[in-house]
């Protein structure tokens, strides 16, 4: 149990997934799709399903109903176009016209008038004869000398003859049976049809609309936001060809300005490094000349101390003592040239942002997009009303159609569908007489059955009561009975030739010329020598009803034709004259000029100026800092030189030594030895070394500010290139790079418009309201009027025909037998016409039944002028 829950469950589950699929599938289909360059349209379809059909013709009765259409075209093939000519021209039936008329129906009229003729005449003959008969004459009472002896050939024959004629009344009661149910459900049908058809119109109007709405509303729709979006994007679609080629000259200038603003701070950091550097040289080179001078005073005042000391002096310390003349300053850093007014403009050069700068003008050149959308703007916005115009073109169209159908089908078709089923419809009027057709003509065949009826009973009877031996007085009861009732059989085909023949005669009239009308009608023809001849009106009406110009030529059964092969209106009734679609293919000679956008374009792109003028004075002031005019060989000279003339480590290891050696026999002196030894390691190491050390330095700083220099050089020659590399690419190929991508961009927007016409003037011209089912309509209601209602006239009007040709032969053939099954009276008691005793002929007297029997003669060899014999031993009439 659980295992079916859980599987009816999956079940439900996936039939509600597909229903989803299907419904978000529907409507992601609902308008159109681009791929690539192409719109993909939709295809139109018929949202209102049609629901008329063509009913089968064939019924069991078809051959039987093309006799009767035959004979009716055998008389007039051809309505009488002239006439109905004259009457839709005249809008009456003149004299002239009641003249053709009269003669167009002789033919119908003759054989009408033998049907209604028969109609007056056999009632009136039959209450005649009847009157006769009532009287004893016509065969009222029947006298034996009047009647002929043994009519047997006589009986076998009419007897025949009646049996072969009331089989053809019998196929015509059979036929009208038939033809009247046909006609029974042909008129419901007829009004089932005509609702359906008129349903189908306006389900064909509702569908026309809607695929006009689909061209002019959705397509158009899509279309023109394809054409809106691009002339929204021409900063994308135009400028962008253009931005990236001009990056890859902007992107390089822009980096070079950005660089040269690096290499001014980093020059302006050199120089302030060396001018740092070359002042604390120069302290140290003061402080060094002043301490070597100390020291120098110091050793010669050493050196006058120790040779009043005796025991430096036997030491022999006096001579080997340096006086320090030789220690003298070599490079003097105060000959080197000056950087502070260089590094005053470079702090000026380097306060100023070039990245910011760079930024601005990179700005500059990305602002050209927005920079041609605000020039072009109104240009555009007159293309985009354009557009919006094209769309209220399209939509005129479909508002034109939309309101003259609605006009048709609220005065028309709505009322027209109204009367159809106040007629039509249940309870109406048509169903109610047509119930009391049904049941007359019912009743009627029925009548003439019961007629056929009696005629077999009464040949039955006759046939049966007849006896071979049996004199006209003496037939038997049954053949009398039989006798009388043809004689009531041809009082019933008395009582209903009026009503056959009546019938005859105005279904015959009525049937017939339809036919002939239907002929024309359904191969259309009466259509094109009637309503479509211009004489009529001296204008075509449809062409004068749409377009008030009756001088174009539309016929309506073209456009039926025409529809039946699967045109469209468009074609048909020649719209081309009311909405030129050729219009609107050579939109593009009024569509409002772009150049003039394009102009604005070229002057943008022209007028682009990536470096600003702040960053091009900046890269003057660059150049104008003068690095690259400092003498730097004042600086290797000087580089070249040594700090001081000896070492004052070397001079400082000698006092060492001395104060090391005097230490025993003079102390104090070797204490002021190692004072100055420590002396002039203090100076050598605080002065010498942090010179050494700063000349390094300096020697790097130089050297780097050489390179910067030089570097600063090459890149204003190298920003100067590429300014104008610019320049030269804004000025020829960025614009014909622009002109390109506008050509493009053109062509881009025209395409989608030149898809859109294509399609549009395609399916107005092929698809939309493709009319075969207007076709289908005109052809159901002609052929269930024509072949069904029409068609059962004709095999009613045929039946009754063939019922009163055969009646009246029948009428004729059955008086006849009557007489010969009928008893007859005797005119004498004793004898015959023939002078022999009647009492021979009593069966019973006189003769024994049984040899009576044995000595007859077969009836069949007797005549009754037979001459008789004059001895007579027996004789027996047959």
């Amino acid at each position: 149990m659980n295992f079916g829950a859980a599987k009816s469950l999956k079940v439900v589950v996936f039939v509600l997934y597909c229903q989803t699929l299907v419904e978000f599938t529907a409507c992601s289909v609902n308008e159109p799709r681009l791929n690539g360059k192409t719109i993909e349209f939709l295809p139109l379809y018929e949202r209102i399903p049609y629901r008329t059909e063509i009913p089968p013709s064939q019924w069991m009765l078809s051959s039987y109903e093309e006799i009767a259409r035959k004979f009716s075209l055998a008389l007039r093939e051809d309505p009488p176009y002239d006439v109905i000519k004259g009457v839709l021209k005249d809008g009456k039936i003149s004299d002239d016209t009641y003249d053709k008329i009269i003669k167009y129906e002789i033919p119908f009229f003759i054989l009408a008038s033998i049907s209604l003729l028969g109609c007056v005449m056999l009632p009136m003959t039959g209450l005649i004869f009847f009157f006769c008969r009532c009287c004893g004459k016509c065969g009222g009472n029947l006298e034996e000398e009047n009647m002929e002896f043994s009519p047997v050939k006589q009986r076998q024959t009419l007897s025949i003859l009646i049996f072969l004629c009331s089989v053809f009344i019998l196929i015509g009661s059979s036929c009208i049976f038939l033809s009247n149910d046909r006609l029974g459900t042909s008129v419901p049908l007829l009004g089932s049809v005509l609702q359906d058809s008129i349903d189908d119109i306006i389900a064909y109007r509702n569908n026309t609309i809607q695929q006009l709405e689909v061209v002019a509303g959705s397509d158009m729709k899509f279309t023109t936001s394809l054409v809106v979006q691009d002339l929204n994007n021409i900063s994308q679609l135009v400028a962008e060809p253009v931005m990236i080629e001009a990056r890859k000259y902007v992107r390089p200038l822009l980096e070079s300005i950005i660089n040269m603003g690096k290499t001014m701070v980093k020059v302006n950091i050199l120089l302030d490094n060396i001018n740092e550097t070359v002042n604390e040289l120069q302290d140290l080179g003061d402080s060094l000349r002043h301490q070597l001078n100390v020291t120098r005073q110091n050793l010669t005042d050493l050196k006058t101390s120790c040779q009043a000391d005796p025991g430096a002096s036997m030491l022999g310390i006096c001579d080997n003592l340096t006086d320090g003349l030789s220690l003298v300053p070599k490079a003097d850093y105060t000959k080197i040239p000056s950087v502070s007014k260089e590094l005053e403009r470079a702090k000026e050069v380097s306060a100023f942002d070039m990245a910011a700068e760079a930024r601005k003008g990179n700005e500059t050149l990305e602002g050209v997009p927005k920079e041609i959308e605000n020039t072009t703007h109104s240009k555009r916005q007159e293309v985009i009303d354009f557009v919006k115009n094209l769309s209220d073109a399209f939509d005129d169209i479909t508002s034109s159609v939309r309101e003259s159908s609605h006009v048709i089908v609220q005065d028309t078709l709505v009322p027209l569908k109204k009367n159809i089923s106040t007629y039509f419809g249940p309870g109406g009027m048509v169903e109610e007489y047509d119930t009391y057709r049904f049941l007359g003509m019912s009743v009627l065949a029925c009548t003439i059955l019961f007629t056929i009826l009696l005629i077999y009973c009464g040949l039955s009877a006759g046939m049966f009561g007849a006896r071979d031996y049996d004199t006209p007085s003496t037939r038997s009861t049954l053949a009398d009975c039989g006798g009388k009732a043809l004689m009531w059989a041809v009082g019933f085909f008395f009582s209903t030739s009026l009503f056959v023949n009546l019938l005859l005669g105005v279904l015959f009239l009525v049937g017939a010329n339809i036919t002939v009308v239907c002929k024309s009608t359904k191969d259309l023809t009466l259509l094109e020598k009637t309503i479509d001849d211009n004489s009529i009106y001296g204008y075509y009406p449809i062409s004068k009803m749409l377009f008030n110009d009756g001088t174009i030529d539309i016929q309506l059964s073209d456009v039926l034709r025409g529809c039946g092969n699967k045109e469209t209106p468009w074609t048909l009734l020649k719209m081309d004259n009311k909405f030129n679609l050729e219009n609107l293919t050579n939109y593009a000679d009024t569509i409002p000029s772009m150049d003039e956008i394009f102009q604005q374009l070229n002057s943008t792109i022209v007028n682009v100026s990536v470096v600003t003028a702040e960053a091009d004075k900046k890269l003057n002031d660059s150049i104008s800092v003068g690095v690259h005019h400092i003498d730097f060989t004042k600086y290797a000279d000087q580089f070249e030189l040594p700090l001081i003339n000896g070492s004052l480590i070397d001079v400082a290891f000698q006092l060492r030594d001395l104060a090391n050696a005097a230490r025993n026999d003079s102390p104090t002196f070797a204490n002021k030895l190692e004072f100055l030894s420590s002396r002039h390691q203090i100076i050598h190491y605080d002065i010498v070394d942090s010179s050494s050390s700063f000349v390094n330095i300096l020697k790097s700083k130089v050297k780097q500010l050489e390179e910067k220099g030089n570097e600063t050089l090459v890149g204003i020659e190298n920003i100067n290139r590429l300014v104008k590399d610019l320049e030269g690419f804004l000025g020829s190929e960025a614009l014909a790079i622009s002109n390109k991508a506008a050509t493009a961009y053109l062509h881009r927007i025209i395409g989608w418009l030149d898809q859109y016409i294509d399609n549009a003037v395609y399916k107005y011209r092929n698809e939309v309201g493709e009319c075969s089912q207007m076709k289908k309509v005109f052809d159901a209601s002609a052929s269930v009027f024509c072949d069904h209602v029409i068609g059962s006239l004709n095999s009613l009007w045929m039946s009754f025909g063939i019922i009163t040709l055969f009646s009246f032969i029948t009428l004729l053939l059955c008086i006849n037998l009557a007489n010969h099954y009928r008893r007859a009276t005797r005119s004498h008691p004793k004898k015959s016409r023939y002078s022999v005793p009647l009492s021979l002929f009593n069966g019973g007297r006189g003769i024994s039944s049984g040899s009576r029997k044995r000595s007859i003669n077969p009836w069949n060899n007797v005549h009754k002028n037979t001459p008789i014999a004059e001895e007579l031993t027996s004789l027996r009439w047959v």
